[in-house]
């Protein structure tokens, strides 16, 4: 096998039906756990990749490449942790990073300018008046976490392609990989590849993951941000 970290997953869902509840354990989130999970183990994914010179096909040249993880915009996750943590154990070390963050009264302005801006209100302002500040400052539709998600995933199809890419380095072919989806996806509802086109969605599912695992290595897998120009 040409990875070191990954390996294949089970489901985390004990039902036919994707649970989207943005609350996990009293925290607000901008998604549903599962996608917060798929995240992480992309990110895993990736590091693997690049750690093992796997070459992916870039999906704008159509030329083979190696990938590397964006190590600045990853900074804060601990990616040396990522490799071998479960996901529960580094969700409650890095929940902070992703969970949406109310106002609350401080003691103290801290040094966090960066993420944070610090408004004083008079105790006799009329909630319109503060709202309307709010307004003017905070966009009502922005998300007050770091790491949020502007992107469009399905838990189910990037499940599936994070299986795919993987038993495909363990090294079973494309007939193999559909027997695989078949067993493990039979009781949800997702569409299933079929070996009636000899492997062809096989090999579409193994590009789009490449092309996700790309845009994982650039900080792109839940925030919408600019290739670099190499």
């Amino acid at each position: 096998m040409a990875l070191t970290y990954s390996s294949p997953l089970s489901l985390t869902i004990g039902n036919t039906r994707v649970n989207f509840n943005k609350t996990f354990k009293s925290d607000v989130l901008r998604r549903s756990i599962q996608l917060y999970r798929m995240w992480f183990f992309f990110v895993r994914l990736t590091i693997d990749c690049g750690e093992n010179q796997i070459e992916l096909i870039d999906p704008d040249t159509k030329q083979k490449i190696k990938v590397k993880i964006d190590e600045v915009f990853y900074e804060e996750w601990d990616l040396e942790r990522i490799k071998t943590d479960t996901f529960d154990v580094w969700w409650n070390d890095k929940k902070s990073l992703f969970i949406k963050t109310k106002p609350t009264i401080i003691d103290k302005i801290e040094d966090d300018s960066d993420r944070y801006f610090y408004l004083k209100i008079h105790k006799d302002s009329k909630v319109t008046d503060v709202t309307k500040v709010f307004r003017q400052i905070i966009d009502k539709d922005s998300y007050s976490s770091k790491f949020g998600f502007n992107k469009q995933h399905k838990y189910l199809p990037t499940h599936m392609k994070y299986n795919v890419f993987v038993w495909n380095q363990l090294g079973f072919n494309r007939k193999e990989i559909c027997e695989l989806i078949e067993t493990n996806y039979k009781h949800y509802s997702v569409r299933k590849p079929k070996w009636d086109d000899q492997g062809n969605s096989i090999r579409r599912i193994l590009r789009n993951t490449e092309s996700l695992i790309i845009d994982t290595s650039l900080g792109n897998f839940g925030i919408k941000r600019e290739k670099p120009i190499y």
